[in-house]
């Protein structure tokens, strides 16, 4: 009868060695990940400063189209009073010249400023009212944001419809302004 053969060694070590990864696998990994990630990060700031300034021009558009909307349904001359600047704020009254810069205004039927959007600023913009019967805006009127080298501008026709849009750079969500 003949011997059994022997059964290699290396079959139980190859068997440990498989369980996991070792520590310089690890450490080209994390150094894989680490590059994708420092590649990324710049495209991702400048997605994220983009849609903070389409979020509050598509803010204050609303709020205008909703300052329109209550002088309709109040049947009365609903004012939008605009502070610019780095900490700008706006103010939705029935009293023309609402100080939205005091707190709690007690003027203002609603208020709305640039907090959310940190770093977006109001540079320029013109108080408005509309018009009970119809919802017509008084002045036809721009207000214009900016963060950085990037604009936006809310665009108030006669008619009383507000429209964000982007000036130069495509920003999410808003179309070009004409």
């Amino acid at each position: 009868m003949a011997a059994p053969a022997a059964v290699p060694r290396t079959i139980g070590r190859a068997k440990r060695r498989s369980r996991g990864l070792t520590f310089i696998e690890a450490v080209v990994v994390m150094g894989i990940v680490a590059a994708f990630a420092a590649v990324a990060m710049p495209a991702y700031n400048d997605l994220s400063a983009r849609q903070k300034l389409a979020g509050a021009s598509q803010q204050v558009a609303d709020d205008l189209q909703e300052a329109r909307s209550e002088a309709v349904q109040r049947n009365r001359r609903v004012y939008v009073s605009f502070r610019s600047g780095a900490q700008w704020c706006y103010a939705i009254s029935l009293q023309p010249a609402c100080d939205c810069a005091q707190p709690a205004a007690a003027c203002a039927l609603r208020r709305g400023d640039g907090q959310a959007f940190d770093g977006v600023g109001l540079p320029a913009a013109r108080d408005t009212a509309f018009d009970p019967r119809l919802g017509l805006a008084s002045t036809p009127a721009g207000v214009t944001l900016a963060l950085g080298e990037r604009t936006a501008e809310v665009q108030l026709a006669a008619s009383g419809r507000a429209r964000a849009c982007a000036r130069g750079a495509d920003l999410p969500g808003l179309p070009r302004c004409s």
